[in-house]
């Protein structure tokens, strides 16, 4: 005979043996019943739960080895995108400063023209 307490299967070893456990615990109807409980709740469930127990802490240190994973990557993304701010910073600086003397260069160029002008038509003015 075979009989399903608490989830699984229990043999007829493990009925008499739960039996004779039941009958001193509460044959003598000891005082601390809660400890008692918790003896029972060990005897019927205690393999299960330590598997839950392991399985969830098994999820757990996943869940911490990918946070820790995924804050690595961002922080390494962060420092990428830092050097390529600095780098673009530089590029548009040396961009400005470039545009700046092509500006003056510019402005030279008009002067001289206008000097040159100015010395091949003296009667405009």
């Amino acid at each position: 005979m075979v009989s399903r307490l608490g989830g699984r299967e229990k043999s007829p070893q493990q009925l008499q043996l739960l039996h004779f456990i039941l009958n001193q615990l509460y044959g003598s109807r000891m005082s601390n019943e809660p400890e008692n409980i918790d003896k029972i709740r060990d005897i019927l469930f205690g393999e299960q739960i330590r598997s839950t127990e392991a399985s969830i802490d098994s999820v757990r240190a996943e869940i911490v080895a990918e946070i820790q994973q995924l804050k690595d990557s961002m922080e390494k993304r962060f420092d990428e995108m830092d050097k390529n701010l600095v780098s673009l910073e530089e590029k548009l600086k040396n961009e400005d400063a470039k545009i700046r003397e092509v500006h003056v260069e510019r402005k030279k160029l008009a002067t001289m023209l206008r000097s040159i002008s100015d010395k091949l038509s003296p009667e405009t003015k």
